[in-house]
């Protein structure tokens, strides 16, 4: 239950995102996100030392990056759903861990104009302290 109210909080933003959106412009908006949403992971690749193979005319405001393999959550649904809520509940951090394969989890990084440089570095601390 209480991992639903964290999501839920995270939609209460949606009204603020449109009111950025319309004082700062589309255009703008959109170069900002970009910008930050490759800033930020190329922060995270260099932190877990994974490389980020997602073509760079694929990447607009989000980008997949791949989780270290050193972390305790099983590769299956039940440890990605884990992973989520480990990073929600212990670490106040809403992050989409998006897909798993035989080898690693993976998180979608998205950049919005509300975020920083300093998102990207809270999520990388939050991981590294689930890290074994």
């Amino acid at each position: 239950l209480e991992f639903r109210r964290v999501l839920f909080r995270s939609w209460l933003s949606i009204p603020a995102a449109f009111a950025f959106m319309d004082r700062y412009g589309e255009a703008e908006v959109r170069a900002h996100n970009h910008r930050l949403v490759r800033a930020g992971a190329a922060l995270l690749a260099s932190a877990w030392g994974v490389d980020i193979t997602t073509p760079e005319h694929m990447i607009g405001s989000m980008v997949l990056v791949p989780l270290p393999h050193d972390l305790p959550h099983p590769l299956d649904e039940a440890g990605r759903l884990q992973l989520e809520q480990d990073l929600a509940l212990k670490h106040n951090v809403v992050a989409a861990v998006t897909c798993t394969t035989a080898s690693r989890h993976y998180l979608r990084v998205a950049a919005n104009i509300y975020n920083d440089l300093g998102d990207f570095n809270r999520l990388t601390q939050a991981v590294d302290t689930l890290r074994t």
